[in-house]
């Protein structure tokens, strides 16, 4: 199923009819960002921005990879301590999730949707009668935060993956002990070179 949003004109008004953006326009705007995206599907996400549009693009599209995530308390608290960043939600609302997220009834490294992870934070907040939990921005803001979460999730596996195949790599090398230091300080070298 190949990801395909839909445009259709939502008002009439006479502040949509004085908009200068003609139809043709708003198609070439579409077909524009409807192309990035395609592109950041197919060949990954290369800034934190695109990073989200992968990882979100995926979620909407419906992949299997996409579909489930691995619940980690501090994962997802961390997600929504960043999403919370670009998309802050109503004044409590953290600190309610991440009390919400640690009461969640499930074990750490079990695999789950995260359609139900944001259903049970909802239906946990609703419950709790918490003042947010059936206001759209902060609904949203669940979402945004179980995203994000995934996001990080899929960086971190991305990275120790990158690590054990350098591991696997060195370990079929036969390097001497010297080797080996001097092959270590060039990959530190290199990595505190791509940190500035």
């Amino acid at each position: 199923m190949a990801f395909q949003p839909q445009l259709r004109v939502v008002s009439t008004s006479t502040a949509a009819q004085n908009c200068t953006t003609t139809p043709c326009h708003a198609a070439q705007i579409h077909h524009r960002i409807l192309s990035q995206v395609k592109s950041i599907l197919f060949n990954g996400p290369t800034s934190p921005g695109e990073a989200w549009i992968y990882e979100y693009a995926k979620c909407i599209r419906g992949d299997l990879d996409a579909r489930n995530m691995k619940f980690q308390v501090s994962i997802l608290q961390k997600g929504f301590e960043a999403s919370s960043l670009v998309f802050p939600p109503a004044p409590g609302f953290l600190h309610d999730v991440c009390q919400l997220i640690a009461m969640l009834p499930l074990k750490v490294g079990t695999v789950i949707e995260r359609k139900l992870v944001i259903d049970l934070l909802l239906e946990a907040a609703r419950q709790c009668n918490m003042a947010w939990w059936d206001s759209t921005r902060e609904v949203s803001a669940v979402v945004f935060g179980v995203v994000h979460a995934c996001m990080i999730y899929r960086h971190l596996e991305a990275e120790k993956q990158g690590d054990a195949e350098l591991g696997m790599i060195m370990g079929k090398m036969d390097l001497e002990a010297d080797h080996i230091e001097t092959v270590m300080q060039l990959a530190e070298s290199l990595e505190e070179g791509l940190k500035l």
